[in-house]
C-alpha cells in the first residue's frame, strides 16, 4: 500500500505536521521528504519524522526548508489490538501544503511554517 503524497511547492519554507489522536488506540504518523515519488525512479528519502501522540493529545514535527520543490510522503499506522495496520485517508485528489487530512481518529495537519 503506498503512502499519501502531498507536494510541497514552497520548499524554502519549513514543513509542520500536526496530528491528533481522537482514539483509545494508539497511532504512529511517519513522514519524510521525497524528490521522486513514482514506481520507474529510484526514490530519494531525507528528513524522516515519526510521530507518536496520546489519547486526546497533540504533538508537532518540523522538516526543514530544502532547495527544490518536493513531496511528503506520509502513512498513519494504527493499534486495532490485534497488530499494527495502515490507515488510509480519505483524500482523493492531488493536495498541496497547506492541508488537512481524516484518517482513523486522527487528524493531521500539514502547514508551512
Amino acid at each position: 500500500m503506498e503512502p499519501t503524497y502531498v507536494r510541497v511547492g514552497e520548499s524554502r519554507k519549513r514543513v509542520t505536521l500536526t496530528v491528533t489522536r481522537r482514539s483509545e488506540r494508539p497511532h504512529i504518523v511517519r513522514a519524510w521528504a521525497t524528490f521522486k515519488p513514482n514506481k520507474v525512479s529510484p526514490i530519494q528519502e531525507i528528513n524522516k519524522v515519526e510521530l507518536h501522540t496520546g489519547l486526546c493529545e497533540t504533538v508537532a514535527s518540523s522538516i526543514p526548508p530544502h532547495s527544490d520543490p518536493y513531496w511528503l510522503a506520509v502513512e498513519v499506522l494504527r493499534d486495532t489490538g490485534a497488530g499494527w495496520t495502515r490507515s488510509i485517508s480519505r483524500q482523493c485528489d492531488d493536495v498541496e501544503v497547506p492541508h488537512s487530512f481524516e484518517f482513523n481518529e486522527i487528524a493531521l495537519d500539514i502547514t508551512y511554517s
